[in-house]
């Protein structure tokens, strides 16, 4: 993890992915999961062109925990920006 967040700082934007992503696979702890996969989220949308990619990982951290704010919040904002129908959804969540 650590090794990521410094891969992040130094802009290696894959590299960090990578690293967040064997994490992800490794940790147990919920916390930790709905941490990584926002980081994840925020890395593929704003700096690995893969939006796609983002919304699946804010849809698994909706599916832990509902009612997450950050999480809604960032779906709802790349739903907008995509022009995908779901947005009405998501924003009555």
């Amino acid at each position: 993890l650590e090794l990521g967040e410094l891969y992040y700082r130094t802009h290696q934007y894959p590299q960090a992915a990578a690293r967040f992503e064997s994490a992800e696979l490794a940790s147990p702890d919920p916390k930790q999961l709905t941490h990584l996969r926002l980081r994840l989220a925020e890395l593929h949308h704003a700096h690995l062109g893969k939006p796609e990619e983002a919304m699946r990982r804010l849809a698994l951290v909706l599916e832990a925990n509902p009612g997450h704010k950050e999480a809604l919040r960032r779906l709802l904002a790349l739903q907008i920006e995509r022009g995908l129908p779901e947005a009405a959804t998501t924003a009555r969540m």
